[in-house]
Parts: C-alpha cells; structure tokens; sequence
C-alpha cells in the first residue's frame, strides 16, 4: 500500500535575465523547458539531454538531465535597460510575459497606511504629472509604451518630503534624462530647459 504525496511546486527566479547572453546560458535546456518536454504527470513527450559539463563522480559518463513538469522559471527583466541584450524568439516561446504596471493605487494604500495623506497627495501629484509628461504624444516615441517608460510606484513613497524631494532629484530625474538622451523620449532642447 503506497501512499500517495502531493508534489511539491519549486520556483526558480532569475533577476534581470535579459542581462546575460540568455541563449547561452540555458544552452541545450532551451527544448527541456518546453511544457511538453519536461518530466512529469501528463508530459506528452518527455526528454533528457546529456549536458556537455556534467560529469557523473563515478565514471565518465554524463548524466542524463530533465526538467521536471513542477519547476516554474520567472524571470525579471526591466524593458527599458536597452544597454543590455534581448530575448530571442526561442525564449519568448518558452516564456509568459507580464507586464507589472506602475500603481497609483499603490503609493495611495502606502500613504494611508503611514497615516500620511499630505505627503501622499504631493507623491500622487508628482506621480501624475511625469505620468503625463511620459505619455504626451510629442514625447512619447518608438516601439516603448506608458507601462514600459512609468516611473515605478516605489520611487514615490517616503517617509518624508526630504526624502520625496530627494529621490526625486537623484533618482527619477536623472532616469527621465537618460530616456531622452537615448531617444525613447523625444524632448526637444528648449523643452529640456523648461521641463
């Protein structure tokens, strides 16, 4: 009589994966993360590779690996960071992509949590106004979209004005002024003056 134990899910969470050579790195693991191709319950066709650089500790062999059907991958990565490379086809058919949207609901819950409706209403008025100015049609340019340039939520809670004030100075415009200097914001240079 054998018992049956429920499987547990195991999450692997790689931050910034358009940072590296992405292709390269999962190597031969490309097919296994195929839903398909993993090992499990229900796996229609399920494959092992031999990987290059594993080799078993008592023999020469390498070892056979797979992909079980209960390892869920995330992997995080900033749209904007165009310094850094992209993902191929074949990863964006192995993958679900989410967009996480920058929340006014968010930094309005922070301020009433804190018990700080002043400051929240000058972080939501901020929030708003380089909301606009990064979704003016005569700004916004390319294939980048409000929820890809939004400044996120987190920048405008603070526990204070100085610090509001601050993060604004060296953090958020700082930011906007690398997105016009790369071209994703068209500012013209009389605008840059006065903006």
């Amino acid at each position: 009589n054998v018992e049956k134990t429920e499987a547990k899910n195991y999450v692997l969470i790689i931050d910034e994966i358009n940072r590296g050579n992405v292709s390269k790195i999962f190597g031969e693991l490309i097919t296994l993360l195929e839903s398909d191709k993993r090992v499990g319950e229900n796996t229609i066709h399920p494959i092992t590779v031999k990987l290059p650089y594993s080799k078993n500790f008592d023999d020469e062999e390498t070892d056979d690996f797979v992909v079980p059907s209960n390892l869920y991958i995330i992997g995080t990565m900033n749209t904007t960071d165009r310094s850094t490379g992209t993902l191929d086809y074949a990863l964006r058919r192995r993958f679900a992509f989410i967009t996480l949207k920058s929340q006014e609901s968010v930094i309005n819950k922070f301020y009433s949590d804190t018990d700080n409706e002043e400051l929240g209403t000058i972080a939501l008025g901020l929030f708003e106004d380089i909301k606009r100015f990064i979704e003016n049609p005569k700004h916004l340019c390319g294939d980048m979209s409000i929820d890809d340039l939004m400044i996120g939520h987190s920048y405008f809670m603070a526990e204070s004005e100085d610090e509001l004030h601050d993060k604004v100075e060296f953090e958020i415009l700082p930011l906007i002024n690398e997105y016009i200097n790369d071209g994703i914001l068209n500012v013209k240079n009389d605008e840059k003056k006065t903006a």
